[in-house]
């Protein structure tokens, strides 16, 4: 069973059933410190986690620990492009200052190959099939192995939309194509808005904010996007 070192940060909800992908958490950049350990008296795959803003605050010298040290694990950088669980403050990877200003945007894929990782890959997580073949690779590559999931905060980009006046588009799931018994997108996804009720699995257009993941997600091809 791969082994899942996690980190501080809105991502901590992943402890929790249905997701149950985070082993251990002690602190900030603690995830890629804890997995540079493990890697030298476990076999199992080891899946570190932590978030953009916490990647610039603690994780860079357990980054160049593992490198140095020839640590065999997958860390994952979630970077959604905001400090979103303490307010939205801006970090060196968005590209503002503290007050506001225009400044120099760092990558996190150019500090991870700065500090040698020979792994470095960027995906979008809400492209389902090659996000998973581009962690797969990840975890079979001898050495460290850096993977950056970018992808806006969600929070941010409703709000950039109500501001445009963009109107979300949910999405619902078809009774009669559902298989009841599946739970896929419950089981495997964990969205709020997927929920049971009245022995149906529906989505909560309230909150469904038309990601998509669901319809990729499901094998029956019952979710589908409501038409405007």
């Amino acid at each position: 069973e791969p082994i899942y070192p996690g980190d501080i940060g809105c991502y901590d909800l992943a402890y929790n059933p249905p997701l149950e992908a985070v082993d251990v958490q002690i602190c900030m950049g603690g995830s890629f410190g804890i997995a540079n350990g493990l890697a030298h008296v476990v076999e199992a795959p080891i899946i570190a986690h932590l978030g953009d803003s916490t990647f610039f605050h603690a994780g860079i010298p357990p980054l160049i620990n593992a490198v140095y040290n020839k640590a065999n694990i997958t860390m994952v950088i979630l970077d959604n492009s905001a400090t979103a669980m303490t307010g939205f403050q801006p970090h060196p990877g968005t590209g503002y200052t503290a007050i506001g200003d225009e400044t120099i945007q760092l990558k996190i894929e150019d500090i991870a190959r700065a500090c040698g990782v020979k792994f470095v890959e960027v995906i979008d997580p809400f492209d389902l099939k090659k996000a998973t073949e581009t962690i797969e690779k990840a975890i079979r590559f001898d050495g460290p192995a850096v993977i950056v999931s970018r992808k806006l905060c969600t929070v941010i980009e409703l709000r950039e939309k109500r501001e445009r006046k963009e109107k979300v588009i949910p999405y619902y799931i078809d009774q009669d194509k559902c298989n009841i018994k599946c739970d896929a997108c419950i089981e495997l996804l964990g969205c709020p808005a997927i929920i049971k009720q009245d022995g149906k699995t529906i989505i909560d257009s309230s909150l469904c904010t038309g990601c998509g993941i669901c319809a990729q997600i499901c094998p029956y091809k019952a979710i589908i996007e409501e038409k405007e």
